[in-house]
């Protein structure tokens, strides 16, 4: 992207996929460590400390998910360990209810309540 013009970056790190409904089995407890996110801002500061024409700012969504799922009744979730679309002939809840939408993605007010500052 530096190499077509691009000076400010926003990387948005990933969500605590451990808290998601993709972990129900407990097959994924190992990536609550972090793993990718460690290595996104390790990146992210190569990519900086490599150009000084450049802005760089990750962004901590892994945190932002964190602080709902565990203050879910301030931000008007009914349901913050089930998804909203369920797969008895994908059948589509009313999702103003839910954080997640599916097994690792939020539902749209679950993006309003993260990206747009509450």
């Amino acid at each position: 992207m530096y190499e077509v013009g691009g000076k400010n970056f926003k990387i948005l790190n990933i969500f605590p996929i451990d808290q998601s409904p993709l972990n129900y089995s407990g097959k994924h407890n190992h990536l609550k460590d972090q793993v990718y996110n460690s290595l996104l801002s390790e990146k992210s500061k190569t990519l900086y400390n490599k150009h000084d024409d450049i802005s760089v700012i990750v962004y901590n969504t892994h945190e932002e998910y964190k602080y709902i799922l565990r203050n879910y009744r301030n931000f008007n979730f009914k349901f913050i360990n089930k998804m909203c679309k369920f797969n008895e002939k994908n059948k589509v809840r009313n999702c103003n209810e839910y954080h997640w939408y599916d097994r690792t993605h939020i539902t749209e007010k679950g993006y309003q309540k993260i990206y747009m500052n509450y």
